[in-house]
C-alpha cells in the first residue's frame, strides 16, 4: 500500500497503527497525512480526482474535515520474509497491541490491511513498454 497510502481523498477508515520497515523515513509523513489529523478533498463530480480537472469540469472541489483524532501510531515492524503472510520469528504472526480509545462509541468495524512491498522489483521500477526488461526508468 506504499504507493497509495495515506489516501488522497476522504475515507471512512480511521487510522490506528502503521508498521513499516522504514519508520525513520515514513512515520512522520504517515502521521501528518492521516485523515485523523488532516482534511481531505474531493470533487462533487466523482469522475474528477483533482482540483484543476474538477473545476474545469464545472464541479466543486470540496473539503471533508479531519476526524479530529490522534494521529496513528507508527513503528517499525518485525522483519519477515517475502510472501510469508507476516509470519515472523519461529513462524508466529506479527501483531500490534491496541487499546480501544474511550472516544470510540457504538458499533464499529475493524479493518486490517496487510500490504507488502516485496523485494522482487526495485522500488524505482516503472512499467514502460519502450524500456529494456529490468531497466530502471529515468
Amino acid at each position: 500500500e506504499r504507493d497509495y497510502y495515506p489516501y488522497w481523498h476522504p475515507t471512512p477508515w480511521h487510522d490506528i497503527a502503521i508498521l513499516t520497515s522504514e519508520p525513520e523515513k515514513r512515520c512522520d509523513y504517515y502521521r501528518e497525512e492521516s485523515q485523523n489529523v488532516k482534511a481531505k478533498n474531493y470533487c462533487s463530480n466523482a469522475q474528477f480526482n483533482n482540483a484543476a480537472s474538477c473545476r474545469a469540469g464545472g464541479a466543486e472541489w470540496m473539503e471533508q474535515e479531519p476526524f479530529d483524532e490522534p494521529p496513528p501510531e507508527c513503528a517499525s515492524g518485525v522483519q519477515s520474509r517475502d510472501n510469508h503472510l507476516g509470519n515472523v520469528r519461529q513462524g508466529h504472526p506479527t501483531y500490534h497491541l491496541w487499546k480501544i480509545p474511550d472516544y470510540v462509541e457504538g458499533r464499529c468495524v475493524l479493518r486490517l490491511r496487510y500490504n507488502v512491498t516485496t523485494g522482487d522489483f526495485a522500488q524505482e521500477s516503472v512499467a514502460n513498454s519502450d524500456a529494456t526488461i529490468g531497466s530502471i526508468g529515468d
